[in-house]
């Protein structure tokens, strides 16, 4: 198989932690991350040997037992003791797929957009690109990758059409689950 380039940020910001950015280091990220976003998200779809169709749906679902495959491999994850843990290609790849989920809501919500996450420094999308309307923000990069991290450890694909949908209804409307499940 071969090997997954690995996604390296810029080289100022190689040794930082997100959370230590100064408001230059984001926004020098974030343009690094837009720049590089197209090309990251096509050597992730000819990697995994996948091509978008205008079915979201049918995409994501089909994405998501693929990616799940593909992200089981000794390139993507390795067994530590009885944790299933990323490799590097394995954080690569899951931000990878962060991008595309990114982009594909954005190309969905007219209001939805990319931008710089604020908050506090315990906020992993501080200071790290996210996807934002007026209403709410997603650190769909971190939700990438922990979601992968989790789905490795119970064995069980993370379905990315259903949280696909889940943060499209809360860009929509925030308390939309208060709503639907009577909180």
């Amino acid at each position: 198989m071969q090997e997954y380039k690995l996604f390296l940020p810029p080289t100022h910001l190689i040794k930082k932690e997100a959370k230590n950015y100064t408001k230059k280091d984001a926004q020098d990220f974030f343009q690094f991350i837009m720049e590089k976003k197209s090309e990251r998200i096509k050597f992730f779809l000819d990697f995994i040997n996948f091509k978008l169709s205008n079915n979201v749906s049918e995409d994501l679902k089909t994405l998501s037992k693929v990616f799940f495959e593909q992200l089981k491999s000794s390139i993507f994850s390795i067994k530590n003791n009885s944790l299933v843990e990323l490799t590097n290609a394995g954080y690569s790849f899951c931000f990878d797929l962060g991008l595309l989920v990114g982009d594909l809501i954005v190309k969905q919500m007219p209001d939805v957009k990319w931008t710089i996450g604020k908050g506090p420094k315990t906020y992993n999308g501080n200071n790290i690109p996210v996807i934002k309307n007026d209403k709410t923000e997603y650190d769909i990069l971190g939700i990438s990758i922990h979601g992968s991290e989790f789905a490795l450890n119970n064995n069980k694909p993370k379905n990315w059409y259903d949280q696909y949908i889940t943060m499209m209804k809360t860009l929509k409307d925030p308390l939309w689950f208060k709503k639907e499940y009577n909180l």
